[in-house]
């Protein structure tokens, strides 16, 4: 397999594919679940805990939201290269002993 270069614009490009992707879902789920949370917690009478609460669900909601970028981006073909995930060389190696010794 022909493996390309790893430059500055492609891992520019890599960055900014995850980021923006990221960057995006985080700030949709974030603000659906805070304002869920906010009225939730105004409606109970707590409307001190809308700021704890607020920050924990952001953390919670930016996670997942990292981990589906970067698996969308795995996936997506750019215009002079595509990400491939392959087997390491111990991988390799480990499934031939398997192979071969069963």
């Amino acid at each position: 397999m022909e493996e390309l270069e790893v430059t500055w614009l492609r891992a520019a490009t890599v960055w900014w594919s995850i980021f923006w992707r990221s960057f995006v879902i985080a700030l949709v789920a974030g603000a659906a679940a805070g304002f869920v949370i906010g009225i939730a917690l105004a409606s109970i009478g707590r409307g001190d805990l809308v700021e704890y609460w607020g920050r924990l669900i952001g953390v919670v909601v930016a996670v997942p939201a990292g981990v589906w970028a970067v698996k969308t981006v795995l996936g997506k073909e750019y215009r002079q290269f595509r990400i491939a995930l392959v087997p390491s060389a111990e991988a390799r190696l480990e499934k031939v002993v398997r192979d071969n010794g069963a």
